[in-house]
């Protein structure tokens, strides 16, 4: 039941991620294309830490993750302009 579900969301978590990682080894940057798959991810972290109190929030293991590469919380201006827009 839950624990496998648990451990398979881990898996997910970890390989996008790592994903991210990388992105940020070949690029230099966290800037990666709007609205492609990365993106997304990056988006329902940001919305997964504001929703601290709920379920399936972020654990304390994957802020830490995400600020060891200076995941940008707060998306840049042309991005937020972009959210406001739509």
């Amino acid at each position: 039941g839950f624990e496998w579900e648990s451990e398979v969301y881990d898996e997910l978590w970890n390989a996008k991620y790592n994903e991210l990682v990388d992105f940020r080894k070949k690029h230099g940057h966290l800037e990666v294309e709007m609205l492609g798959p990365l993106y997304a991810w990056m988006d329902h972290q940001r919305r997964k830490r504001a929703e601290k109190k709920r379920s399936g929030h972020l654990t304390d293991e994957q802020i830490r993750l995400l600020d060891d590469i200076e995941f940008p919380w707060i998306p840049n201006r042309c991005e937020a302009k972009w959210h406001a827009n739509y």
